[in-house]
């Protein structure tokens, strides 16, 4: 190239950009930049998007309530009749719910609505976690105070 040689220049168009042009490195880097912080943002948030569809509760606790749940009504059923319990056998087993040995946590209560009537174990309302809960609709045959009239729920929670 001599020195009366010039290399063809772009000239701009009628909008004010080039006409063609390569890519520069700033380009590239941005791009990169963008493609990597979208991607990091992918996989930091996308499993936190199934979290709510998982079961927080332990399948071994579950299956813990319900064999505690069906001991306590079969223990304390009346003969003839279903889901009918003896309060006071029903009060005698609650209180020996959690055996040495037995994994969990457990919280026994016979409730009318929202009101607890009797219970065992520890104090649920103190937990933090989730708790395998099973619940069982009885009512009780010598019940004098009127309180499950005309039923009552079994709640056994372990966690």
């Amino acid at each position: 190239m001599g020195a009366g040689c010039r290399l063809p220049t772009e000239e701009p168009t009628d909008n004010g950009t080039m006409t063609s042009r390569a890519q520069t490195e700033f380009d590239y880097v941005v791009g990169m930049t963008l493609v990597l912080l979208t991607l990091t943002g992918v996989f930091a948030f996308v499993p936190g998007i199934y979290e709510p569809f998982q079961d927080p509760v332990d399948a071994d606790n579950e299956a813990t309530a319900d064999r505690i749940a069906d001991e306590l009504l079969t223990a304390s059923a009346v003969q003839g009749s279903s889901n009918t319990v003896d309060g006071e056998q029903l009060r005698q087993n609650i209180q020996t719910v959690n055996p040495p040995g037995e994994t969990g946590t457990v919280n026994v209560t016979v409730q009318d609505g929202t009101e607890i009537l009797d219970g065992s174990g520890s104090n649920y309302a103190d937990n933090r976690q989730p708790a395998a809960t099973s619940v069982r609709v009885i009512s009780l045959a010598n019940d004098t105070s009127g309180d499950c009239t005309p039923v009552c729920r079994l709640v056994v929670r372990v966690w």
